[in-house]
């Protein structure tokens, strides 16, 4: 068994044409997360991420063997231009090679985004 361990990961940075092209292949026309100017006449800062854009960027950088629970908790919109980091601690790993991983999505400074909890594979991003 190994012990704990922290470690920060920092993903693309989520532009509005990433949000384009997340929007089309799930096929879903909401106009904050395309239209800038739709999305500040609704009080925020231009479009947002989609929250399962969010979370599947959380997935990835998990970066394990199989993914076996994964509970994510959204806190905030995600602005476009935003580059997401995930920090966290993953934790003992357990005989049959699972790992418990408590982690939360932010800008890197002072916006969290999201936290989550997850039980993956052996195989957590170091």
């Amino acid at each position: 068994m190994t012990g704990p361990r922290s470690w920060r990961f920092v993903t693309a940075v989520l532009d509005e044409e990433r949000l384009r092209a997340f929007s089309a292949l799930v096929r879903d026309p909401n106009p904050v997360h395309i239209d800038p100017a739709f999305a500040r006449g609704l009080g925020l800062p231009g479009a947002i991420a989609q929250g399962g854009l969010v979370v599947s960027a959380l997935s990835a950088m998990l970066n394990a063997d199989g993914i076996v629970q994964l509970d994510v908790r959204l806190l905030a919109p995600v602005p476009a231009g935003t580059a997401l980091v995930c920090q966290g601690t993953a934790g003992e790993q357990t005989p049959d090679g699972q790992v418990h991983v408590e982690c939360e999505v932010s800008d890197g400074a002072d916006r969290v985004f999201a936290r989550a909890v997850a039980l993956v594979g052996s195989r957590v991003h170091a």
